[in-house]
């Protein structure tokens, strides 16, 4: 495979864009966690442990998104190594949605045996 593939200057343009969306998702979803971590501290809940599992899995999705921002901008910002810095890229995505599918197993999961404990 040839390693010194370089994308277009439009299609560099398209990949800082998504660098720059992707970061601003890695960094709300890190103001999430925040609030989460306040509510968690200063409001009693009987979930508190789910509570710190979605807190983990929320991390790892955002941690996810900043890598894969920086793949992304590498592709802009280097020459000679488009590929390698968009595979990682989507390295990063595809551990995203892994994590995403957990988060939503585990909150679908969560939900019910909250509901079948009588809990909400």
């Amino acid at each position: 495979m040839v390693n010194n593939y370089e994308f277009t200057p439009e299609q560099d343009k398209i990949f800082a864009e998504l660098a720059k969306n992707v970061r601003f998702v890695g960094t709300s979803i890190l103001i999430i966690v925040v609030l989460k971590v306040i509510t968690f501290f200063f409001v009693f809940s009987t979930h508190q442990i789910l509570l710190i599992v979605d807190l983990l899995v929320i991390c790892g999705i955002a941690i996810s998104h900043f890598f894969a921002a920086k793949s992304l901008k590498l592709v802009v910002d280097t020459k000679g190594n488009d590929i390698a810095h968009f595979m990682n890229a989507m390295k990063n995505f595809n551990r995203f949605y892994f994590l995403y599918y957990w988060a939503f197993v585990i909150f679908i999961l969560s939900t019910t045996l909250s509901y079948i404990l009588g809990g909400v």
